[in-house]
């Protein structure tokens, strides 16, 4: 079964269905995770390497290495040489090149970030340019009680969804996230003048 609703996406093919997990494992098997995110959704990076970004990602969310013959274009035949130019004919598979970028994308966003119904918008300060999946799967087995093992096939978006359900924000926290920038400034402002600056 796929749950899509955690980042895991299903390819059916002839041979069967693949699954596909953007688990903290597959995330730490990669090399710069953060780096491929950006190749992925830059719009400077060259084709030919987006879509090879896009296939080591895929690559890397699954157990089964055979989906590989599935991805992007692949050559029928032999090449042939015909009036002094080598020729190539390619078919294309299940998983196109433009698909492959997109569930490439899908699977960091849930692996890295994670993707809940109600997250209050992040400050700059929450902003980095690293992740790092020990750190998150150590934080998941502190707070979640979960053994280690499952810790490292759980995707950000799972984890931050049994993180919120365990830490539900307080009622002052809700109420707080639906401030308008005018009403946060004035809070804030309020809070500054009877305990000082924030640290």
């Amino acid at each position: 079964m796929i749950i899509t609703d955690i980042g895991q996406v299903g390819i059916s093919t002839p041979s069967g269905q693949y699954t596909l997990t953007p688990s903290l494992a597959a995330i730490a098997s990669m090399t710069d995770p953060v780096e491929m995110y950006s190749d992925l959704t830059s719009p400077d990076t060259p084709h030919e390497w987006r879509v090879q970004v896009a296939h080591d990602v895929i690559m890397a969310c699954t157990d089964d290495k055979s989906i590989k013959q599935y991805l992007g274009m692949q050559q029928i035949g032999k090449p042939r040489l015909r009036k002094g130019v080598v020729v190539r004919k390619y078919s294309s598979v299940y998983v196109t090149d433009e698909h492959a970028v997109i569930i490439a994308e899908n699977l960091l966003y849930h692996g890295m970030i994670g993707k809940i119904e109600h997250k209050a918008a992040p400050k700059e300060s929450d902003f980095t340019s690293t992740f790092k999946p020990i750190e998150w799967m150590t934080a998941v087995v502190a707070n979640l009680g979960i053994a280690e093992r499952d810790a490292w096939q759980m995707t950000m978006t799972s984890i931050l969804s049994a993180l919120k359900t365990k830490f539900p924000p307080s009622e002052k926290e809700k109420a707080r996230d639906n401030f308008t920038p005018e009403a946060k400034a004035d809070h804030d402002e309020w809070y500054a003048s009877i305990y000082g600056p924030k640290s």
